[in-house]
């Protein structure tokens, strides 16, 4: 496997939306909820802004990233990563992308946020020196499930 970090064409939309649908719909039932028509709802807009990346083998979507500026720092909106990829390095593959990209734009620190039950992906962050900074409600206020938020500091 050759993997490729690419900057989405927004010709991609039905493509990224499906493998993010994919992905994200365990993690979603797991909240007790199911994917709303609206998820994903900024999804064309970051795509025009230049804000979502692929991880690619050849042709293949197996990743997503989402990100935003925030001032100082970037932030990881989405991270996905096709069902039948995940356990197999492509997270952590793409993690390392995000990482570059944000020193590369002299960022001060990554950050994002997940649900507190999902501890797999606690030790994903984790091992990718992101710490907790807070725990509490996630800030769209679909469900109470608590949300650890973390941080990277890259200076």
């Amino acid at each position: 496997m050759t993997l490729a970090f690419v900057q989405a064409d927004p010709a991609q939309e039905a493509a990224v939306r499906a493998v993010m649908r994919a992905a994200f719909a365990p993690y979603i039932r797991r909240l007790g909820r199911e994917i709303a028509p609206t998820a994903f709802a900024g999804l064309a807009d970051a795509l025009a802004r230049g804000d979502v990346w692929l991880a690619q083998d050849d042709e293949a979507i197996l990743g997503v990233a989402e990100l935003r500026r925030d001032g100082d720092a970037v932030v990881i909106e989405h991270l996905a990563v096709a069902p039948e990829r995940q356990g197999a390095g492509v997270g952590s593959w793409v993690l390392q992308r995000i990482d570059e990209i944000a020193r590369a734009a002299n960022a001060a620190s990554l950050s994002l946020y997940t649900a507190a039950m999902m501890e797999d992906l606690l030790r994903l962050y984790a091992r990718h020196g992101f710490v907790e900074i807070s725990r509490g409600p996630p800030p769209h206020g679909k469900d109470a499930l608590p949300r650890v938020f973390l941080r990277k500091d890259l200076r």
